[in-house]
């Protein structure tokens, strides 16, 4: 992964920055990010969310998005979903190395506002 200025990370709560050195990759999104791996995305991002909200010093979730080839209107669902459950829960979702297909995919169903927390 490469360096990442510290000014590309959004502040957070009591003043605390994130800097590259905390930065980790939590969750790669699969290459297709559609209705037939849903399930199963969504069960691993369940099983996931249980261990993020169990770690008290957590404040971001980190999900690589680089090797999306396709996505659909569930893949973004579930991206839609998981956002509003970190932000219930005071955590912020950062789409980390968003690809082609995913950036264009997210910008083409209206929801580009997932896309203001890519680095």
């Amino acid at each position: 992964m490469s360096d990442i200025p510290a000014s590309d990370f959004a502040p957070l709560e009591n003043s605390e920055i994130v800097t590259p050195d905390t930065w980790a990759e939590d969750y790669n999104l699969p290459a297709e990010f559609g209705i037939y791996a849903a399930a199963q995305t969504q069960q691993e991002l369940q099983t996931a969310l249980k261990l993020w909200i169990q770690d008290s010093d957590r404040r971001i979730v980190n999900l690589t998005g680089s090797a999306v080839e396709s996505l659909d209107a569930s893949g973004i669902q579930i991206l839609i979903a998981l956002q509003r459950s970190l932000a219930e829960r005071g955590l912020q979702l950062h789409l980390n190395h968003p690809s082609t297909a995913l950036h264009q995919g997210l910008q083409r169903m209206g929801t580009s506002s997932l896309l203001a927390c890519c680095h």
